[in-house]
C-alpha cells in the first residue's frame, strides 16, 4: 500500500495543474492526501485521479480562494468526525478545512489528513495540531496514520535553528507510540521539504504511524524533483506499508 501527501501551494494553479497531475500519477499511490487543495483547479486533479482508480474521495470543501484537503483512495473510505471538543468551537472553520479523518475498512486503518496552519495566520494553529494529536491518542492502539503538512519539526534536526513551535505536540505523539516514518527509515539523514525566502530549509511534511503499523513500514522517502521544478514549494512524501 502506497500513501502520498503533497502540499499543492495555493491549489496548484492552472498552469501547473497538468504537470502536478502527471507527477501524482507517476508515483502510483493507492492513497493521496493533498493539502492546500482548492476546488476551482483541484476539481480537475480530483477527476483525473478518479479516472486512474482513486475514485473514493473526500474533500473538506473549502470556500473559493481558500485551502482545504483532498483524500483520494483506490479502496473505500468512510469519513470520521474530528474537532468535537467544546473548547475548540471557536476554531471550527480552521478545523473543518485543515483536518480530515477517514476509516479505510479494507485495510482496517484510520488515516488523518493534516494541514497545520503556519505561525501568525490566526487560524488556530494550536487547535488544529492539538485535535490531530487528540485523534491519534484515541486511536493509538489501532492502525492509524497522520499524514500531511505539519509546519513543524524537531529543533536542530528538521531545521538548522530552533524556530519551530508546537514541538511539544510532536513529543506527545511519540509518547503515544507514534513513529516518524521517514526518520525511522533514515535515522541519520537530513532532508528538507520546504525552503524559506531566506534560503533556510525545513522538514515539515510528515507521516506519523501508530505502533501497530511500525512492522508494516517498508519505505518512506521524499521526492524533491517536483519542488525543484517549481510545481509546488513543497516536496512530495511517499510511504509504503506492507
Amino acid at each position: 500500500m502506497r500513501l502520498l501527501t503533497w502540499n499543492l501551494r495555493h491549489g496548484g494553479g492552472a498552469r501547473r495543474m497538468p504537470w502536478i497531475t502527471l507527477s501524482l500519477l507517476e508515483h502510483k499511490a493507492d492513497v493521496v492526501v493533498l493539502t492546500e487543495f482548492r476546488r476551482h483547479v483541484g476539481g480537475q486533479i480530483a477527476g483525473v485521479l478518479a479516472d486512474h482508480g482513486l475514485r473514493h474521495q473526500h474533500c473538506t470543501e473549502p470556500p473559493k480562494g481558500c485551502n482545504g484537503i483532498l483524500i483520494a483512495s483506490r479502496s473505500q473510505i468512510e469519513v470520521m468526525p474530528t474537532g468535537g471538543s467544546a473548547k475548540l468551537a471557536g476554531h471550527a472553520r480552521a478545523l473543518s478545512r485543515r483536518l480530515c479523518a477517514v476509516m479505510m475498512p479494507d485495510w482496517q486503518m484510520r488515516l488523518v489528513g493534516v494541514h497545520v496552519p503556519c505561525d501568525g495566520t490566526g487560524l488556530g494553529r494550536e487547535a488544529v495540531f492539538g485535535e490531530a494529536v487528540a485523534f491519534a491518542r484515541t486511536h493509538r492502539t489501532e492502525a492509524c496514520v497522520l499524514l500531511g503538512d505539519f509546519n513543524a519539526g524537531r529543533h536542530a534536526v528538521d531545521e538548522d535553528g530552533e524556530t519551530f513551535t508546537c514541538t511539544r505536540l510532536l513529543g506527545e505523539l511519540a509518547t503515544y507510540g507514534y513513529v516518524d516514518a521517514w526518520r525511522r527509515m533514515h535515522p541519520d539523514s537530513r532532508e528538507y521539504t520546504w525552503f524559506s525566502h531566506e534560503g533556510g530549509g525545513f522538514r515539515i511534511d510528515h507521516a506519523f504511524i501508530s505502533a501497530g503499523l511500525e512492522s508494516r513500514l517498508k519505505a518512506c522517502r521524499y521526492s524533491h524533483i517536483e519542488r525543484e521544478r517549481a510545481l509546488s514549494d513543497h516536496s512530495v512524501l511517499v510511504m509504503d506499508l506492507d
